[in-house]
C-alpha cells in the first residue's frame, strides 16, 4: 500500500511539473506577443498586466509604495500589490488568459526570439520606480516635484545647468517638452527661470508649445505664451501649435496671441 501511495504522490508531481512548464512557455510568449498588442490596449488593461507579470516574475510585491507625487509609479505599484500573495503560477496563467481574450489569435501567432517585459508606452514610458538617492533632474521633473526641481538647479554650476535644461534626452526631448507634457506650469515656470530655451524643438521639432496644446494644459500654455514661445514653429509633419490643440479653448487662447 505504501508503494502505491508513492507512486500515485510521483505521478501527481510529474503532472504538476508539466502543467507549470506549458505556464511558464505561454507567459513568457505572451508577454513578448503582448508588443504587438499595444496600440490597442486602454491603460487600465495595461496596468492589470503589469501587476500580474511582476507577480508571475518576482512573486508578492515586496518594494514599498512611490512618493506621493509619483503618480505612475503608485498606479503600477498598486496593480502589483493587491494581487496579495497569488501564486506565480497563477499570476501566470491569469497574464496569459488576458492576453488570449485581447487577440484570439495568439495561440497561433508568430513570436521573436527575444523575450522579457515589454515597455508600456500609454504610461508615458515604463518608468521604473525609484528611490531618490537614484532618481535624476529628469524624473523629478516627470514626477512634477517642482520642489526638488529648484533644489537641483540652485546646487549646480550656471554651466551645468544651462547643459541640462537644453539638451534632449534618449527619448528626443528637453526637460521642457517632458513639463509641458505631464502639465507642470510651476515646473515651467521654474526651468525657463533657471535659462531653458522656451522655442526648444524636439527631435520631430515640436516646441513645448505643441505638447502643451495636444495635452490641453492650459496653465502651462500661458506659461510659454508670458514667455513670449513662437507660436508659428512648425514640427515635422508641417503643423504647427495650433494645429494639435485639443479642443477649441486652446485654439482660442493661440488665436489670441497669432
Amino acid at each position: 500500500m505504501a508503494y502505491a501511495v508513492d507512486n500515485s504522490y510521483e505521478a501527481d508531481l510529474e503532472e504538476l511539473t508539466a502543467d507549470t512548464d506549458e505556464i511558464n512557455e505561454k507567459f513568457t510568449r505572451a508577454a513578448e506577443h503582448l508588443k504587438t498588442l499595444l496600440p490597442k490596449i486602454d491603460s487600465g488593461t495595461l496596468l492589470n498586466l503589469y501587476g500580474y507579470y511582476k507577480q508571475g516574475t518576482e512573486g508578492s510585491c515586496n518594494i514599498p509604495r512611490p512618493n506621493w507625487y509619483n503618480t505612475q509609479g503608485k498606479a503600477k505599484w498598486d496593480a502589483w500589490n493587491k494581487l496579495g500573495n497569488m501564486s506565480r503560477t497563477d499570476s501566470q496563467r491569469l497574464y496569459v488568459e488576458m492576453i488570449e481574450r485581447l487577440d484570439p489569435n495568439f495561440a497561433t501567432a508568430k513570436t521573436s526570439s527575444k523575450e522579457g517585459w515589454v515597455t508600456i508606452s500609454t504610461m508615458h514610458t515604463d518608468e521604473k520606480m525609484l528611490n531618490d538617492s537614484e532618481k535624476s533632474l529628469t524624473d523629478y521633473v516627470k514626477e512634477g516635484n517642482s520642489n526638488q526641481v529648484r533644489n537641483i538647479l540652485e546646487s549646480l554650476k550656471l554651466e551645468e545647468v544651462t547643459n541640462l535644461l537644453n539638451r534632449l534626452d534618449e527619448d528626443g526631448l528637453g526637460l521642457i517638452h517632458w513639463a509641458a507634457d505631464r502639465g507642470s506650469s510651476e515646473i515651467l515656470d521654474t526651468i525657463i527661470a533657471f535659462g531653458a530655451n522656451v522655442n526648444l524643438v524636439d527631435v520631430d521639432n515640436q516646441t513645448a508649445l505643441h505638447y502643451a496644446s495636444s495635452c490641453g494644459h492650459v496653465d502651462c500654455i500661458k506659461v510659454l505664451l508670458h514667455n513670449r514661445i513662437n507660436v508659428n514653429v512648425k514640427d515635422s509633419d508641417g503643423l504647427d501649435a495650433k494645429s494639435v490643440a485639443s479642443d477649441d479653448n486652446v485654439k482660442e487662447l493661440l488665436n489670441a496671441v497669432a
